[in-house]
């Protein structure tokens, strides 16, 4: 329902965002699924290092290849950086792992299913993005998944 309405206000590049929206949701699956063994073999805190130090190590590259120069940025821009770094990424990546090593991957994949719920009520209310009624709809219709996936899980 979103995608339509604003496939209609932005034009035919919403497709291209939808379809790598539902690409990075399939990866992030296929991660949840795989990364299980994984984590249970070499644990958490190993898993993690080792993926957010890949991550570092292409970021570094990019930054080589691309030529950008961290004296040219503010201190200020620096600081958010790391802040961000740290509290949005860093810190949310070892609790997932932790959370994987305790969890089955579709409990854990239910639960995280919410998090597009919450960003948007962020998005709404901290960067006054636009809310309609096709928004209000589509986050009903993922809390209402959710919900019931989780109340079916738990009957069983």
């Amino acid at each position: 329902m979103i995608v339509l309405h604003d496939f209609q206000s932005f034009g035919s590049q919403v497709w291209l965002g939808s379809a790598l929206a539902v690409a990075s949701a399939l990866v992030f699956a296929i991660y949840l699924v795989l990364s299980k063994k994984v984590i249970s073999n070499i644990g958490a805190q190993l898993f993690t290092s080792v993926g957010m130090g890949s991550a570092a190590v292409v970021i570094m590259m990019q930054h080589q290849w691309q030529g950008a120069q961290f004296s040219a940025m503010s201190p200020e821009l620096i600081t958010l950086g790391i802040g961000l770094g740290i509290f949005c990424t860093v810190l949310p990546s070892y609790f997932v792992a932790a959370s994987m090593a305790r969890l089955t991957a579709s409990t854990l994949s239910l639960t995280s299913n919410i998090g597009p719920a919450v960003t948007a009520v962020f998005a709404i209310l901290l960067l006054e993005e636009a809310f309609t009624v096709w928004h209000a709809l589509g986050m009903a219709l993922v809390v209402y998944a959710v919900v019931k996936i989780n109340r079916k899980k738990g009957t069983n």
